[in-house]
């Protein structure tokens, strides 16, 4: 039946499919299905209404035809009622309100990255006092999850509207010249300078914190200078990072590198350091600083290439020392290469989801 108006629909769907095929890259962005969405809506009718057909003939063949009114109406009510049944009703409810809900989206409404923010504000509203600094990548959320009329803006760099794809002399990410505000994050002086001034205080940092609209000059001295909290964000979409100068730091930490608390974090970015030679050493002694390894199978380091496990010190929830024999061959003189990766696997013995690592010592 109207094969002709068929073939004419299925092919207006050929050029956004060649398209999202050699084209677009990220083809794994739900936005780019907007297209042939309405290709499997059409062909999940298709479907129902003859499995339905099928199905209501063989209750009664003389009651049921394609065009018997009961039969459209049978079918109607129960696609409604699928459909009833099947809805996301109260995540949709959510998503859809014009209120301030503060309700967390469910992640399988979509692929989009909703940033969990209410978890780490929530922390910061059982640890802060009244005359506490509140930074953040992002201000919106903080201000509303913490009531908070204002909330610095952690920020060091912008787009250069100077630049342009074709562009060889200009950068495409340039500092930001320094505000006029009292206390500041909006370049790297004044981060220094509100810390410097305040007691205390805090950054809340999500994913911004570490692109590059963040000078690493400020991510360097957040990681050595702040208290990192690693029980504030169950999924470690925000870091929550401290400072208190009536309690001192009490470790040292040259980086913050958090993995496993999410699906999409299980690697971190290569680190790279150099070494003397190291001539008839045949094994060295790594130190790691580390929270959170739970089990000898959960944590690796990767030295130019070449896989080997961090071993649990048996205090996984205190930040402490482990100390593992890696063979010397493992590094070479001159430029090394390290990673840190975290075991996906089901059978990793991981009790508390992730695991951070903040410092690490040949000896």
């Amino acid at each position: 039946k109207n094969r002709k108006q068929a073939y004419f629909l299925i092919s207006t769907f050929v050029v956004p499919f060649l398209l999202m095929s050699f084209v677009f890259t990220k083809l794994s962005h739900a936005k780019y299905l907007i297209f042939l969405y309405p290709a499997f809506l059409l062909s999940a009718a298709y479907g129902i209404y003859y499995f339905a057909y099928g199905v209501l003939k063989l209750i009664d063949k003389n009651m049921f035809s394609e065009t018997s009114g009961k039969y459209a109406i049978v079918c109607n009510i129960a696609f409604l009622l699928l459909v009833y049944g099947t809805i996301r009703k109260d995540e949709m409810k959510t998503m859809l309100t014009t209120e301030k809900h503060g309700s967390l989206v469910n992640q399988n409404l979509a692929e989009i990255s909703f940033v969990n923010w209410k978890q780490p504000c929530q922390y910061l509203n059982d640890n802060r006092k009244p005359n506490d600094v509140v930074m953040a990548t992002v201000q919106v959320a903080p201000k509303y999850y913490l009531g908070l009329d204002t909330v610095i803006w952690f920020r060091q760099l912008h787009l250069n509207p100077k630049w342009n794809a074709n562009s060889k002399t200009e950068e495409k990410y340039v500092l930001n010249e320094p505000d006029n505000q009292a206390n500041s994050a909006y370049t790297y002086d004044q981060l220094v300078k509100t810390y410097n001034n305040n007691s205390r205080g805090w950054l809340l940092a999500d994913y911004y914190f570490d692109n590059a609209l963040t000078d690493p000059r400020a991510k360097q001295f957040v990681e050595e200078n702040f208290t990192y909290h690693f029980d504030a964000s169950q999924d470690g979409g925000v870091k929550v990072f401290s400072w208190d100068k009536s309690k001192p730091k009490a470790y040292q930490s040259s980086f913050v590198i958090e993995l496993g608390k999410n699906d999409h974090n299980t690697a971190s970015m290569p680190l790279n350091f150099n070494m003397n030679p190291m001539n008839g050493v045949q094994k060295v002694n790594v130190a790691f600083l580390t929270q959170g390894i739970d089990s000898d199978n959960e944590a690796y380091v990767i030295i130019n290439d070449k896989q080997i496990a961090i071993k649990s010190n048996g205090k996984p929830d205190k930040i402490e020392t482990n100390v593992i024999e890696v063979p010397a061959n493992y590094f070479v003189a001159g430029s090394n290469k390290v990673q840190f990766a975290y075991n996906d696997d089901e059978s990793n013995g991981d009790m508390t989801k992730g695991f951070v690592i903040f410092n690490m010592v040949v000896r």
